[in-house]
């Protein structure tokens, strides 16, 4: 009598744990989904936003409104425009 019972809860637990853990791996697996586009947006946008903040100086600089600047004068604005430009679009 004890040994059916025995088997009995040994078959419930491991119906319980193969019930249990083919929860959590597809809890994994909607997680892991659900990251990869969320990854690849972020990524795409700084990626985008790098460009986008040269592209913005670009058109001040080369139309000559920037001439009276030095080369090293227009490097930093080059590099402050770039930081506040990448900041916007990672925020």
């Amino acid at each position: 009598m004890f040994q059916n019972n025995n088997v009995f809860i040994s078959q419930l637990e491991s119906g319980l744990v193969d019930y249990a853990l083919s929860a959590l791996v597809r809890a994994q697996r909607r997680v892991y989904l659900l990251s990869v586009p969320l990854d690849l947006a972020m990524s795409l946008f700084a990626y985008v936003g790098a460009i986008a903040s040269f592209l913005v100086i670009a058109v001040p600089i080369f139309s000559g409104y920037y001439d009276d600047l030095s080369e090293a004068e227009l490097a930093d604005l080059v590099s402050e425009n770039a930081f506040v430009c990448i900041n916007l679009v990672g925020n």
